[in-house]
């Protein structure tokens, strides 16, 4: 299992993505936990590349559905609460 983390800058918030890869079987599977987000390729860099773009997307839709800055509260308390 390899381990990923992919630090994103949002809204002026520093955030960290813990993002797993997988591979299953012929193909690569990425997860992020905190977002929920999935996706697969045929190549550990082609995952890398995809889970990246589908955070890029899932972000920008909490962002036009106003739930964005609810969602960055919820993962720093996540993480808050972790390392507690």
């Amino acid at each position: 299992m390899a381990k990923n983390e992919l630090k994103k800058e949002i809204k002026g918030h520093n955030i960290n993505l813990r993002i797993k890869l997988n591979k299953e079987g012929k193909v690569w599977v990425a997860y992020c936990k905190e977002l929920g987000v999935s996706t697969f390729g045929q190549s550990f860099e082609e995952t890398k590349r995809r889970i990246e773009e589908a955070i890029e997307v899932y972000l920008g839709t909490l962002e036009d559905a106003g739930k964005l800055e609810e969602i960055i509260r919820k993962i720093k308390n996540e993480k808050t609460n972790r390392q507690l």
